[in-house]
């Protein structure tokens, strides 16, 4: 909804060139932070995963601040290597966001463990 808490919100920080992208935006909420990025109103975008994926948007440095350790305690040996090989997967794709082919020259990922 145009008038929700998120909605007011993420137009405020647009207007400052930061935007917010996760799942509990409405489509039309997270339609107006990726085309804040499109059109270089927002220089700092900060997102969940679901920017990781479906999603091609320039960006020149991506930093990932937390790496989903979902294991739990009655994981055994298989279960815990597909969560890794998952895990890795998707760090591959928040970190391929930076320096994408045709949209950017060059790009740079951190990981702060």
């Amino acid at each position: 909804p145009p008038d929700s808490a998120a909605s007011t919100s993420l137009r405020r920080c647009a207007r400052r060139g930061v935007v917010f992208h996760h799942a509990g935006l409405t489509h039309a909420e997270r339609e107006l932070a990726e085309q804040a990025v499109r059109d270089g109103d927002a220089a700092i975008v900060v997102a969940t995963t679901t920017l990781s994926t479906g999603v091609n948007l320039p960006a020149v440095r991506v930093v990932v601040l937390q790496l989903n350790d979902d294991f739990r305690a009655g994981d055994d040996a298989a279960t815990r290597a597909a969560k890794t090989a998952r895990g890795g997967a998707l760090l591959r794709q928040q970190c391929g966001r930076a320096g994408r082919a045709g949209l950017a020259v060059r790009g740079d990922a951190y990981v702060v463990c």
